[in-house]
């Protein structure tokens, strides 16, 4: 196939009514672009095209047919005037980018991950290594995240899942129907039994769930274990304790390390770019649909535990090890039955870095002022890097990585820089990679390793300890 590309962006298009076909303009090769969807999730769809930019029949989708967020290209070839249907708003402009390729799909599937760097910054990297050779996986546990995040992001990246467990077998029959996996395995015993010796096991159950999942693995195993690493710090350290008594190559998906702005942030801080930070800060106003989750109305630990683990995982990443950790977990009447739904952590890493987390699922008054950022500022420079997935949750809106380099005697400019991918689906590709090639190459490092989640889970705990105990009291009287 021709190594030249051919893109186009295609108009926003607005939706008459709630799943109603998407009418929009004429496809016109020659623009640069990248290809991004934002229907209730964002991914990437390849559609395959002449060099005359009229479509082919061809038409690579990464969502399963009966996801609400397939699309589907018009049945005949010619200009391109209608594509899918999606679950938009009646008017509501929906901004849609496609990448219109004559490559093959493994030469696509090489041009997101294996990187075009950033016309901006040149040398600016997002992608993630791959193994050298991917491994089958099996998959304990059905739930919305592994619809939504894991199988789309194996399907980009080409791994092969051979067969899934679920508790509740209807889940594990509806996504193996979905997405083309072969084996619904009645028991755990039975996935173990029919798993080849070189098969990574991707656990997605809840927090509470890992360590007798843990202790059910076969000795010498790979496997990604979902985050959180059990409840409580001693759920952590008990898990990791097994991990090593049965030689598993264990990792945790604290994957946002792996999200494409992430890996630029890392970046630009690694290369010494930014100069020495002194400001870390994420900031969180959304709205959280925590029905989408019936499991933690259980749980006596929510927010920090199951959301603002990712941010504190992150900063660690980024920063080290706090000598402490000062916050206040906060409940919401409308969700009464939920542990707390809002929290403010601020990490102390002594007095020259301030690093803050402050979460508010609760915000109401629509996307106008929701907020999901990460900002780090250094001394030579800031990135304010948007993580749209939290914003209007699960539509998501895009990413938008915004950098600020300074120079000597110039006023501050800011320039956006466009970043193939984001954290849904396309950061679970780096977790499991990183699995596979550990098991690859014992001598590779593992970022996300069990000893490593244990020291986040430490901090989710003293995070915690620190709300029990409140703050230091105000003398107002004498």
């Amino acid at each position: 196939a021709s190594t030249t590309e051919w893109s186009t962006k295609i108009r926003s298009c607005r939706g008459s009514s709630a799943g109603a076909p998407i009418e929009i303009g004429e496809a016109h090769p020659g623009d640069e672009g990248f290809v991004e969807q934002w229907f209730g999730h964002s991914f990437h769809a390849f559609l395959s095209c002449h060099k005359l930019g009229v479509l082919s029949q061809r038409f690579v989708n990464i969502m399963p047919p009966s996801h609400p967020c397939s699309l589907r290209c018009a049945p005949s070839g010619g200009p391109l005037t209608r594509i899918g249907r999606a679950p938009c708003e009646p008017g509501v402009s929906t901004p849609l980018f496609a990448y219109l390729y004559d490559r093959t799909l493994d030469s696509q599937r090489e041009a997101i991950f294996r990187g075009r760097p950033s016309p901006v910054i040149p040398d600016l990297n997002t992608t993630c290594q791959l193994p050298d050779q991917p491994r089958p996986i099996i998959i304990i546990g059905a739930g919305g995240i592994v619809r939504d995040a894991h199988l789309p992001a194996y399907g980009l990246a080409g791994f092969d899942v051979v067969g899934i467990f679920d508790l509740d077998q209807d889940k594990a029959q509806a996504l193996a129907g979905d997405f083309d996996i072969p084996v619904v395995f009645p028991s755990m015993e039975a996935a173990v039994g029919g798993a080849d010796e070189n098969v990574v096991f991707d656990v997605a159950v809840p927090g509470g769930a890992v360590l007798g999942v843990v202790e059910g693995l076969p000795d010498g195993a790979a496997v990604l274990l979902q985050k959180p690493l059990g409840r409580r710090l001693s759920e952590a350290r008990a898990i990791c304790a097994a991990c090593h008594r049965k030689k598993l190559t264990a990792a945790v998906n604290f994957q946002l390390r792996y999200a494409p702005p992430f890996l630029a942030l890392r970046d630009l801080l690694d290369s010494g770019r930014l100069g020495r930070v002194h400001d870390i800060q994420m900031q969180a106003t959304i709205l959280t649909p925590w029905n989408l989750w019936g499991f933690l109305e259980t749980e006596e630990r929510v927010e920090i535990l199951y959301h603002s683990i990712h941010y504190l995982d992150a900063i660690r990443a980024l920063a080290g090890d706090p000598q402490g950790v000062y916050s206040r977990t906060v409940r919401f009447a409308e969700y009464e039955r939920l542990a707390d739904v809002k929290s403010a952590t601020i990490l102390d890493y002594g007095d020259t870095l301030r690093a803050i987390v402050s979460v508010n699922h609760c915000h109401r008054g629509g996307l106008t002022h929701q907020e999901s950022y990460l900002r780090v500022e250094g001394d030579r420079g800031i990135v304010h890097l948007t993580l749209g997935l939290c914003l209007d949750y699960p539509r998501g809106q895009p990413d938008r990585f915004d950098l600020c380099l300074f120079e000597e005697g110039a006023e501050p400019t800011w320039q956006s820089v466009p970043i193939e991918g984001t954290w849904f689906p396309h950061a679970f590709i780096g977790t499991m990679a990183s699995v596979m090639r550990v098991a690859e190459d014992p001598a590779r490092q593992l970022p996300t390793v069990v000893d490593d989640a244990v020291h986040t889970m430490a901090l989710v705990e003293a995070a915690y300890d620190s709300s029990a105990h409140g703050a230091t009291p105000i003398p107002y009287e004498e």
